[in-house]
């Protein structure tokens, strides 16, 4: 077992699935789910339909305008979805929060309504084809993950991911493509300590979408972040899916000591908060039976702010958790998916040493 600082918090037993769950289980984001951030553009047939109920209830357009708080020229236009004098291209996108309003009034299903949706807009006007709903897989609960190490959403909601790794910067490109199609990130370079990384920048609506799921807007640092509670009712694909992102950005592997290291840094003043989001990461490897260490202290150091951090973390040790680890989770970042087969083939070489010294050991007993 690790030997290192004393440690700061004892885990106690518990069944994880008494951990009361804040957003019960999420298995898609549709229209119900979306922010009044998000605009959608329905098919011509479905968007008549769907005015011509509408009015048919109400009585007419003018009732239409009333109830959703705008004039009578722009429900000529959702109607339409042009603008007037509008080229073919020049559509006129329906907030959410009217499309909500408007099924009230009628008897649409929202399974209906969301395979009528050819394109979503969020309030920076980029346009996507998306399906509705959006299901979560794998793919988005590893760009959540990364929201929790490399990655993070600005306060205008653009998602960016930072990393040196081309092996993960893909991933995170194949990640967002498989959700969001046609989309495309800037690249930037950052050059921090004479080494090169590359920032890829995502457009707000993927920041909206990780934070209907539980990603931190702006600074984690300085912020009361904690698990998600909903990955705890998810699948195992789900779960091994984020932790392994997290693994990927924040961990260390210690060939010599066999071990994972993990640690993250908060403000001095939320250390208990950092605690506590610790907590929650090792309950979640225990879902998946893997035991780790105690959380330690590893160190507090001045920011560039000359604020005060402080920094604590865990570790996952013994050959049967490293084993547990690489089986169910593994990582995509290739040097520590080598140097984690290194540290399980030492232990693999320890134990045939020990074999053949009590081998040797017996024979001289026995001569």
């Amino acid at each position: 077992m690790f030997a290192g600082p004393k440690p700061v918090y004892e885990d106690p037993f518990y069944n994880y699935k008494s951990v009361r769950i804040r957003n019960n289980k999420i298995t898609k984001i549709g229209i119900n789910e979306l922010s009044s951030n998000f605009y959608v553009y329905l098919e011509e047939s479905f968007r008549k339909k769907l005015f011509e109920q509408a009015i048919y209830v109400l009585g007419d357009e003018k009732a239409l305008a009333r109830l959703l708080g705008v004039c009578i020229d722009t429900i000529t236009i959702l109607k339409r979805g042009r603008y007037f004098g509008g080229r073919e291209f020049d559509k006129a996108f329906m907030n959410v929060k009217f499309l909500r309003k408007m099924l009230k009034l009628t008897n649409v299903s929202i399974s209906e309504v969301e395979s009528s949706v050819t394109l979503l807009r969020g309030k920076s006007g980029r346009v996507f084809r998306i399906s509705l709903p959006i299901r979560v897989n794998e793919n988005i609960a590893s760009l959540l993950g990364h929201s929790f190490g490399d990655g993070g959403i600005d306060h205008d909601f653009a998602f960016k991911y930072v990393n040196k790794e081309p092996r993960l910067l893909e991933r995170v490109q194949a990640a967002t493509k498989s959700i969001f199609n046609d989309i495309e990130a800037k690249v930037y370079f950052k050059a921090n300590m004479g080494e090169l990384r590359y920032e890829y920048k995502y457009p707000a609506v993927v920041g909206h979408i990780l934070h209907i799921l539980g990603a931190p807007v702006g600074s984690k640092v300085k912020q009361e972040i904690d698990i998600p509670k909903w990955l705890f009712l998810s699948s195992k694909t789900i779960r091994t899916s984020f932790i392994r992102s997290i693994y990927d950005d924040e961990s260390t592997v210690n060939v010599s000591g066999k071990s994972i290291h993990t640690g993250f840094s908060r403000l001095t003043s939320l250390k208990g908060f950092l605690i506590k989001f610790l907590t929650s990461l090792k309950m979640l490897l225990r879902t998946l039976t893997i035991v780790t260490s105690e959380i330690f202290f590893m160190q507090k150091y001045q920011d560039k702010l000359d604020e005060e951090r402080t920094k604590y973390g865990f570790c996952i040790s013994s050959y049967e958790n490293l084993e547990k680890f690489q089986r169910e989770i593994g990582f995509f970042h290739p040097q520590k998916q080598e140097r984690l087969g290194d540290s399980l083939r030492n232990y693999t070489s320890i134990g045939i040493q020990l074999k053949d010294q009590q081998t040797v050991k017996g024979h001289k007993k026995r001569s």
